[in-house]
């Protein structure tokens, strides 16, 4: 916000990059937030990458595994939980490339796209479970625009901007990717004494079904309420995809270098950011904050944000840790109550079958 304002105010227009057909100007804040989810990402494998080596020797069954004092042995069953787990990533990796090569996709392109993707959802889930943002919705900055900005569209086949466009179904927004909610259900397993086991199971089980129901139950509404009744998600908004690859086929711009520099700062910027939480505890600011800021849900929302800060900041420090613990109950109270209003205001809509107030957060 502080950027934009500054450019504004030196008379330099700085849109979203959604409006300027995926062509960023500066600052590039939507790049810079890119480039702080790639840092959160890698600033978590290399801090756990003592913990990462001894998973990879335990697949392996290598001597690493049974030397490292700091893990200990692996348990037979862990070690099976890891090399399960392997093995559904590189066989979803192999089946989601060859998804991708029907689509026109080439194999490396494709490749590059799905860890891009897993890059967003792994940050996704960093941020949910280290600070429980509210918001992390990070439109239209998927790994199709990622490419873009790096090679330009003028680089790209039609064919591959069609495929992009359908894969823009679960590109293009971030609010419901799965593994953050994956790893909530394992964390609430875990504090209710759940086997791990089952609880991994259940979450598989889950997932599949789910997204067979989901995609059901968008058609059966679609056919039974008509597309017209489905409001701006369904009737709109699923047509942004293919309006921003009309706009690139239609484009003989290159590498977007202003886009790339957003990158590359937000990328450094969160990792100095990181650097100064990690080695000083008096640092104020978080880098996941940065992280999620570019998004335009955060501008939507930063006044309750900074409310409940400052709320949680003078009870620390004037009445104290007691007190905080105390209060937690009336804050929960507060969200639980904002939600049923919101959810009174949804079941109504369904009751009476006509829009009521939309209630957004």
């Amino acid at each position: 916000m502080f950027q934009r304002f500054i450019c504004s105010a030196l008379g330099y227009a700085s849109p979203y990059a959604w409006t300027t057909g995926r062509h960023s100007v500066i600052p590039a804040i939507l790049e810079q937030g890119i480039g702080a989810y790639i840092a959160v990402v890698v600033f978590a494998l290399w801090a756990g990458r003592r913990h990462l080596t001894w998973v990879w020797n335990a697949i392996w069954n290598l001597p690493g595994a049974k030397q490292d004092k700091t893990a200990g042995i692996a348990d037979p069953r862990e070690v099976t939980e890891y090399r399960l787990a392997l093995g559904a990533v590189v066989g979803g990796l192999l089946l989601s490339m060859w998804f991708a090569t029907t689509l026109g996709m080439s194999a490396a392109t494709g490749f590059v796209y799905l860890i891009l993707y897993l890059i967003i959802n792994m940050a996704i889930a960093k941020v949910r479970a280290e600070a429980g943002a509210p918001t992390h919705g990070f439109h239209y900055a998927g790994p199709g625009h990622i490419l873009v900005t790096a090679v330009g569209p003028s680089s790209m086949s039609t064919r591959q901007l069609v495929g992009w466009a359908l894969m823009g179904g679960f590109n293009r927004a971030y609010t419901g990717v799965p593994m953050p909610h994956q790893l909530e259900g394992m964390k609430i397993g875990e504090l209710v004494g759940a086997e791990r086991q089952r609880v991994s199971l259940a979450v598989a089980v889950a997932t599949v079904i789910g997204s067979f129901a989901g995609v059901w139950a968008l058609l059966h509404f679609c056919f039974r309420e008509g597309v017209e009744q489905m409001l701006w998600a369904v009737k709109s908004g699923s047509g942004h995809g293919w309006g921003i690859i009309n706009l690139w086929m239609n484009s003989s711009i290159g590498p977007n270098w202003v886009g790339l520099g957003g990158i590359i700062f937000g990328f450094l910027f969160a990792c100095w950011l990181m650097w100064m939480r990690f080695y000083f505890v008096w640092w104020p600011f978080h880098p996941i904050g940065y992280a999620i800021a570019p998004d335009w849900t955060t501008g939507v929302m930063w006044m309750s944000l900074m409310i409940g800060w400052l709320g949680k900041s003078l009870i620390m420090r004037y009445l104290g840790p007691r007190s905080y613990q105390a209060a937690v109950p009336f804050a929960l109270g507060l969200i639980i109550g904002e939600f049923t209003v919101g959810g009174f205001w949804a079941v109504l809509a369904m009751i009476t079958h006509h829009a009521q107030y939309f209630f957004w957060t």
